[in-house]
């Protein structure tokens, strides 16, 4: 037996089930997945699939769903099975015979699981949905005006965009909040008016909301550099963390002395850091006021400055 549970609309409803049947309760079926058609008193109507299950039977529930990106194949569903008694059998709609399923692309599903004594259950209306497609971060770095983060990227297929998610990473690795929601039509550089530059080094991911209110999986995670400036005898020392988010082959350090413009000191190449903070870098200490930069150059041109 299947009953319907209705909410929403202008009652009363109207009920079509593919077995013809026209009530809310759906009696006398075996095991398997029928279709409902509810159509209230305005014209409006929505199906739903409803599953069939035996007494004994095995019990069904979706552990994960993968959903896809645009255009791909790789989605998947994986099953959790109980109940009944083993070993069981399956079969999907698509005809695969696999307790989870893998490669599929966006759509809706049915499985049918059958117990060694033969009693059955059903699971259907698993959903993959299709997700847009991930947008790269250009770079991080600090605005030299302002000086707090700005983040930048690349405007793409804005047609199909309604807008940007901006993520920062809490104080908990890798755990990540929504910093900001940037319009598509917007300039496609946002500044952090939040950040402290001047204390540690921020990392921020970017996700794309598209019109039908989907969001893409998150970007990598691009960080920027902090760089630290500590006064010796004689010498300063310049140490900085990596930046995270693109392939670079050095480190660039400039430094400018009573506001003239900077000047490249020294370039010290990537492999020779080591550590995930950075090596250090010593330079003559002079009496004048001194103001140091560290950026990097991407492997196709672009830059970060800390």
């Amino acid at each position: 037996m299947a009953t319907l549970l209705v909410s929403g609309g202008t009652s009363p409803y109207t009920y079509l089930w593919d077995t013809m049947a026209g009530t809310d309760a759906l009696q006398g079926v075996s095991v398997g997945i029928y279709d409902a058609t509810v159509t209230d008193a305005n014209g409006c109507s929505d199906s739903v699939a409803v599953s069939v299950s035996e007494t004994g039977g095995p019990v069904l529930t979706v552990d994960t769903i993968i959903d896809i990106a645009c255009g791909e194949t790789n989605g998947a569903i994986y099953l959790n099975v109980t109940g009944g008694i083993t070993p069981y059998t399956y079969l999907w709609s698509t005809g695969a015979t696999t307790e989870d399923i893998t490669e599929l692309t966006f759509g809706r599903y049915k499985v049918t699981v059958t117990g060694a004594n033969s009693c059955r259950a059903a699971l259907s209306d698993i959903v993959v949905k299709a997700l847009p497609s991930p947008l790269p971060i250009g770079f991080v770095t600090v605005d030299s005006i302002t000086k707090k983060n700005m983040i930048l990227w690349r405007n793409l297929n804005p047609a199909q965009i309604s807008h940007y998610r901006l993520y920062r990473e809490s104080s908990q690795q890798d755990m990540y909040y929504l910093l900001a929601e940037v319009p598509y039509d917007s300039l496609i550089i946002f500044f952090d008016t939040l950040s402290k530059p001047d204390q540690h080094s921020w990392k921020y991911k970017i996700s794309v909301i598209d019109l039908c209110g989907r969001e893409s999986y998150l970007s990598h995670g691009h960080r920027t550099m902090h760089l630290k400036v500590k006064k010796f005898d004689g010498y300063v020392r310049l140490t900085w963390n990596k930046y995270e988010g693109f392939a670079y082959e050095q480190f660039y350090i400039y430094r400018s002395v009573e506001h003239q413009p900077y000047v490249l000191l020294d370039s010290v190449p990537a492999t020779e850091t080591g550590v995930k903070r950075g090596k250090s870098q010593l330079v003559p200490l002079e009496r004048r006021l001194r103001w140091y930069l560290c950026d990097v150059s991407r492997n196709t041109g672009c830059k970060h400055a800390s």
